[in-house]
């Protein structure tokens, strides 16, 4: 079973009670009165086992409109609507990850290199927000993360030499489904786990390509490890990021 552990994100968590209403940024839809927002850092590391390569990932932020669900729990559940914030000369302020490189294997044989983004899907002019939510604002409990998110390869290395025919679609969609462990608090962090199944990739410019890519990353039950940084309320970006 291929397993990937690391931090794909920093999931942005706030206090959302008797806040008032937080002013729509752009890019973003406006949110409804009594939320508020805040940003996070995130670092991470993780290995895909198929191969025994270790990768790391960069330093990120994302934005969060938190408040609370209207389920008429008690203590109220939180509510968070989660959004990348997207860095410098991208083509959206937000739901656009940096990009970085993952070392891997091609067929199981052929060392490869290839360059990664996590975006997440959009609704027409806004990114879709991955939901945090099913535990109380202030305490531990079930806290959950939902959401749909696509894995791109912008390039690709196979023994060292670049795979120019690889267009920049090359893509395969994924789920997120992330259980908070134990002392994870949502204003405070913490660590989130779960599984992911990567399917077939494509777009990649022509069916050998997409095997390729399929044969380097795509597989089921893949193990996801979220360790989530402290947030920064109202600010544009996070003052630290967790280790």
């Amino acid at each position: 079973m291929a397993r990937i552990l690391g931090t794909l994100a920093g999931l942005a968590l706030v206090i959302g009670l008797g806040a008032s209403g937080a002013r729509g940024d752009e890019g973003l839809p406006t949110p409804p009165d009594g939320r508020i927002g805040g940003s996070v850092g995130s670092s991470g590391e993780g290995e895909i086992a198929v191969a025994q390569q270790q990768f790391r990932l960069p330093r990120m932020a994302l934005w969060a409109s938190v408040g609370t669900a209207d389920d008429g729990s008690d203590p109220p559940h939180v509510h968070a609507e989660i959004y990348i914030m997207s860095p410098t000369g991208s083509r959206h302020r937000y739901g656009d990850g940096p990009e970085f490189g993952v070392r891997t294997l091609a067929f199981g044989l052929i060392p490869a290199e290839a360059t990664v983004q996590i975006v997440q899907v959009r609704d027409g002019a806004y990114p879709e927000p991955w939901i945090v939510g099913g535990g109380p604002v202030l305490s531990e409990g079930d806290h959950v993360l939902t959401g749909r998110a696509e894995l791109r390869i912008s390039g690709l290395a196979l023994d060292g030499q670049q795979v120019r025919d690889l267009t920049g679609v090359c893509r395969a969609p994924v789920d997120l489904r992330l259980e908070a462990g134990p002392g994870y608090l949502p204003y405070g962090g913490g660590e989130m786990t779960g599984a992911i199944d990567v399917p077939a990739f494509h777009g990649c410019g022509n069916r050998y390509l997409d095997r390729l890519v399929t044969s380097m990353v795509s597989g089921p039950d893949n193990e996801l490890t979220v360790r989530q940084g402290a947030i920064s309320i109202g600010k544009p970006w996070p003052d630290s990021a967790p280790g």
